[in-house]
């Protein structure tokens, strides 16, 4: 007994069962994200481009007293 599909025209290849066994980027798309700088050090925020803790978000100030935080965690002064 044969288990066969009749139309041979169009297999199904196996799907990997390993991590990264598909790449969504092309080889040329790789290529020019390396060459731009994408994910090196040169292009990563340093401390200098961060709020310090504890600092209002409008006026970049020390809040000294009544402040209003944000669900998302942005804090701000009641006087800003």
């Amino acid at each position: 007994v044969s288990r066969h599909c009749s139309s041979s025209s169009t297999t199904m290849t196996r799907k990997s069962k390993q991590p990264g066994g598909h790449n969504p980027l092309t080889y040329h798309e790789q290529k020019r994200l390396k060459s731009s700088g994408y994910g090196t050090q040169s292009t990563r925020l340093t401390s200098a481009s961060q709020l310090p803790f504890g600092h209002c978000c409008l006026n970049l100030s020390p809040i000294d007293g009544d402040a209003v935080a944000t669900p998302s965690g942005h804090i701000y002064s009641r006087e800003a």
